[in-house]
């Protein structure tokens, strides 16, 4: 649509501009002929000498009307046939830059919304990436805990029905580890937590053989697998803390082979506009010395999202880890290092080669759960 209009506006300009040429010099003898023309008394084209002999040949002075309108941009002194295909030509002009201005515009909109839809691609393709690795073996494997083995059963025989976290499930009489469907009571889906006498845990690790050095979008929704490593996903804990206040238990083992323990009150996480601040109480008992509460109000840092205290450095790239970080301590989601070195799993200067993280309601807190080995 637009080519055409431009095509007809560069043509209509072609025609003014040869007949103002002609109005200013002289006109084509054939042009004159044509009856299209309104123009009858006009220049002839000059000619000083005939061919034949020497005598001049007399030419006729231009109109000085004609001249006056070649030189008057308003055209008003021009015919009007002239007049009007000016103000044609002005008006196709005028309508191919302003479909050119709408072009641009909805260019510019498409643009915008393209870019917005690769987003969305790329996070959903993110989950779809966590979905995947998310492969349950069908058979019961051995976990390494600190007190005993767990096992794993498969989503097509979860147990019991859907509760508001592992806790509920427990006091239904569900007394099995393993992994349940649980809902939290202000989550818009269902979480697929791993239960463990009413703890529900949301970290493990203890081979290595899941990579934990992971972008945002990874931790934001989880990733690993059931059976043998896994982080259970920020949102996923975020919506289990609001429901009511929770313990935080953690359980490290050194490659000295000595097991520690940690446990810290009133642990919540931010919505992920806070990019998940950590929230949490005094360190209530413990076996190792508290890493965590320095970190006390700040957000989760990744490779790609840098919300610790170290203004010069993003702490997770560093250190090849992922956690709540004010100065780069400690963190339980680094590398697991077989001999010591940069950027290894550590709690408090000591390197980590397994670790358990859970969380329980502080109302359902009983002795025995702070204890070494619970």
């Amino acid at each position: 649509m637009i080519s055409a209009r431009l095509t007809a506006a560069l043509w209509a300009f072609f025609l003014l501009s040869t007949q103002l040429t002609h109005g200013q010099d002289y006109y084509d003898e054939d042009y004159l002929d044509s009856t299209d023309s309104p123009i009858v008394d006009v220049t002839l084209p000059p000619s000083s000498v005939d061919l034949n002999t020497d005598t001049p040949v007399p030419t006729r002075a231009p109109d000085p009307s004609l001249q006056l309108c070649s030189r008057d941009r308003t055209l008003a002194g021009c015919p009007k046939t002239w007049s009007d295909a000016a103000a044609k030509l002005y008006g196709l002009m005028n309508k191919v830059r302003l479909d050119n201005v709408v072009v641009i515009t909805d260019y510019t909109s498409i643009k915008d919304e393209l870019e917005r839809l690769r987003k969305v691609f790329r996070k959903l393709k993110a989950m779809a990436r966590f979905t995947n690795e998310r492969v349950f073996s069908p058979a019961a494997i051995p976990i390494q805990d600190p007190s005993k083995a767990v096992l794993l059963y498969t989503p097509e025989n979860l147990v019991g029905g859907r509760y508001d976290d592992c806790q509920a499930a427990y006091k239904s009489g569900s007394s099995k580890t393993g992994v349940y469907l649980i809902r939290p009571r202000d989550a818009p889906y269902d979480i697929r937590g791993y239960c463990d006498n009413g703890w529900t845990v949301i970290q493990r690790r203890f081979d290595g053989n899941v990579k934990f050095y992971r972008p945002w979008a990874h931790y934001l929704s989880g990733f690993g697998n059931y059976s043998t490593e896994f982080w259970l996903g920020l949102e996923s804990i975020y919506h289990l803390t609001q429901q009511e206040e929770y313990t935080l238990r953690i359980d490290m083992q050194g490659y000295s082979g000595k097991w520690y323990f940690i446990v810290y009150p009133a642990f919540s996480l931010g919505a992920e506009r806070t990019y998940y601040e950590l929230s949490i109480g005094n360190m209530t008992v413990g076996s190792i010395e508290d890493a965590l509460t320095e970190s006390n109000g700040f957000g989760f840092t990744t490779m790609d999202k840098d919300n610790d205290g170290w203004y010069k450095h993003n702490c997770a790239r560093h250190y090849f880890g992922a956690w709540w970080s004010n100065n780069c301590g400690s963190d339980l989601n680094r590398r697991l290092c077989k001999t010591s070195g940069h950027g290894c799993m550590e709690w408090a200067g000591i390197q980590m080669q397994k670790s358990l993280i859970r969380i329980k309601p502080s109302s359902a807190i009983q002795p025995d759960d702070l204890l070494p080995g619970a």
